[in-house]
């Protein structure tokens, strides 16, 4: 995971949004795991997710969605 990243996230609904990773892989004292701040473009918020669920395959929604250079 790295800046630039576009993830793409499934709501309930079955809408795709698209998020920019905005923020270096960093620990969040919060969930106690490594996490990346992302931009999502539907609304305009920023949140920060975990890499651990970003990255698991079993994970179906939340994913890389183009991975930057």
């Amino acid at each position: 995971m790295k800046v630039g990243d576009v993830l793409k996230y499934t709501n309930l609904d079955e809408e795709e949004i698209l998020g920019l990773v905005v923020g270096c892989p960093s620990h969040n004292p919060d969930t106690e795991q490594l996490s990346v701040k992302v931009h999502w473009f539907d609304d305009a918020t920023a949140t920060h997710e975990n890499v651990k669920d970003i990255l698991d395959p079993e994970m179906i929604r939340i994913e890389v969605y183009i991975e930057s250079r």
